[in-house]
């Protein structure tokens, strides 16, 4: 009688499963991490964005210092919001949603608790920074998403009203 000696034997078998699965368990992983950086790129730059779109929106405005638009950042215990509105605080874009730890800071001393507005008037884009309803000259936004060591500062100075992002 001949023996059949096609084929594979069960440990074969198991040890080709375990490498596919490593394999595969590395690049989901690693898939994650991708996104995780990209949605935080893009939180970044849709908030610098907001930004610029609220000061050219108020410069296209005949100079009317009660037309205002402005960016409205509102904290709660595991994320903040960014809003884009106009002077009846109607939406001008979509709300972003920020995962993780967003800290608002004034001047990088005193950090704002629970939100911060950066208005620029009609005809003229005059800024207006406020950390809890409190006048400032000057307003820092650092995102810290949750999951990555990755953060960023966006600056806004009350003189000109463009953000900077730094670091």
């Amino acid at each position: 009688m001949k023996k059949d000696t096609a084929g594979f034997t069960l440990l074969e078998l198991i040890v080709v499963c375990m490498i596919v699965l490593t394999l595969g368990a590395a690049t989901i992983t690693q898939g994650i991490n991708t996104q995780r950086s990209l949605s935080y790129k893009n939180a970044v730059n849709q908030t610098v964005q907001f930004i610029q779109s609220a000061r050219s929106f108020a410069l296209t405005k005949t100079a009317d210092t009660t037309v205002q638009y402005a960016v409205l950042f509102t904290k709660n215990a595991s994320q903040t919001i960014v809003q884009l509105v106009d002077d009846t605080n109607r939406l001008q874009e979509t709300a972003l949603t920020i995962p993780g730890h967003v800290t608002l800071s004034v001047s990088g001393d005193s950090v704002c608790n629970n939100s911060a507005r950066i208005s620029f008037a009609g005809g003229t884009a005059e800024t207006s920074l406020q950390c809890d309803a409190n006048t400032v000259d000057k307003l820092t936004v650092t995102l810290n998403f949750a999951g990555l060591s990755q953060t960023k500062t966006i600056v806004i100075h009350k003189i000109s009203g463009i953000p900077q992002v730094v670091n």
